[in-house]
């Protein structure tokens, strides 16, 4: 009888083991299917880092041009620099007091 108890202790060592090694690929495979088609999936993770990565270049180009016109800003209001205000209303239409501004088509 001894004999016959290892056997099935043996076997059942073995199926334990195969329902483990079976459930741990099932698991595995569960996981791998939801991290790639699953709706917060890779490909949603790698959309999201690419619109990410396109806002980031933006705001920085919106930074830069900020930059510049706070720049232009300074000039402007700088009393030395009292033309160059001159020179922006002009060519933008704005005429002084008592002036007349004629347009000329081409």
């Amino acid at each position: 009888m001894s004999n016959r108890w290892r056997r099935d202790s043996e076997t059942i060592k073995k199926r334990k083991s195969l329902i483990l090694q079976t459930l741990g690929i099932s698991i595995s495979l569960v996981a791998f299917l939801q991290l790639t088609l699953g709706s917060d999936s890779l490909r949603t993770y790698l959309n999201l880092k690419t619109k990410v990565e396109d806002y980031q270049y933006q705001t920085e180009q919106i930074r830069k041009e900020t930059e510049i016109l706070l720049e232009k800003i300074e000039l402007i209001q700088d009393t030395e620099n009292s033309y160059l205000l001159e020179e922006l209303a002009r060519e933008l239409g704005y005429v002084r007091s008592g002036e007349i501004l004629y347009k000329y088509q081409q």
